[in-house]
């Protein structure tokens, strides 16, 4: 699953990925809620999310992932990375 509040962005990475990734699906979602909301109804094995959101960022996004979905990988993506940013998300 793709989560960037940038619609443009999600729908360019997911046609990019089925591209590469035969056989599998790719959902996408415009928010960290509606990424939850995702998740609480589909299996998802991987997440690649923005860091930077408005309601939910990518960071609390990653906790509640662990938190109720541990077998699910997370990668978080951003434009304004940091040591220190990167630190809080491992």
């Amino acid at each position: 699953m793709i989560v960037d509040d940038e619609e443009a962005l999600t729908w360019t990475m997911m046609r990019a990925l089925l591209k590469q990734a035969d056989g599998y699906e790719v959902l996408v979602a415009n928010s960290g809620q509606k990424a939850l909301e995702i998740l609480e109804r589909n299996p998802i094995d991987v997440v690649v999310s923005d860091i930077r959101m408005p309601d939910i960022d990518g960071l609390q996004l990653l906790t509640e992932i662990k938190k109720r979905y541990p077998q699910t990988k997370v990668i978080l993506m951003t434009a304004y990375g940091s040591p220190e940013l990167r630190k809080e998300a491992s």
